[in-house]
């Protein structure tokens, strides 16, 4: 079973945390990562394992994952 995490990434590139993604797939952990955004925070890298998946922009106007990095893929 793939294990999934955010980390929040101040404006500084620095990671302010990390928290496990409560999801069975990449699109519910980037759903999921959606929830970490807070005032000082850039960006929400989702990684599965030791791989990265996918980034949430916190600062979108909508709230949507930001297309920054790949989109969420099950391979």
């Amino acid at each position: 079973m793939t294990s999934y995490r955010g980390y929040a990434i101040r404006g500084d590139g620095r990671i302010k945390r990390g928290a496990y993604l409560a999801a069975a797939t990449p699109v519910e952990a980037v759903h999921a990562a959606e929830d970490l955004c807070e005032d000082d925070i850039d960006h929400i890298e989702v990684w599965a394992d030791a791989k990265k998946i996918d980034e949430v922009d916190c600062h979108d106007s909508e709230g949507d994952s930001g297309d920054s990095s790949s989109s969420a893929s099950a391979s």
